[in-house]
């Protein structure tokens, strides 16, 4: 049996994702998604809260460190090259 091997092709995040604080932060925040970003730091990161006011802002997704103890914000950006 032969393995069937798929083309790699280019993907506009917007088409996957409307929105960054209504679509794509809820998708980052999920367990399994927030897992792959912690993997790639090197943080064991539990997501504590989404739009997390911060002054006159929000952060779009406040976790904290289980290892450490420290709070770590992800302020992700989607946005259209127009």
């Amino acid at each position: 049996m032969k393995n069937a091997l798929g083309k790699i092709e280019p993907v506009s995040l917007l088409d996957l994702w409307s929105s960054e604080s209504d679509a794509f932060t809820p998708w980052l925040a999920e367990p399994e998604n927030i897992g792959l970003l912690a993997r790639a730091v090197n943080l064991d990161l539990e997501v504590c809260e989404q739009e997390s006011p911060v002054g006159a802002f929000c952060a779009d997704i406040l976790c904290k460190d289980r290892l450490s103890g420290n709070l770590v914000v992800v302020e992700n950006q989607l946005y259209s090259r127009a």
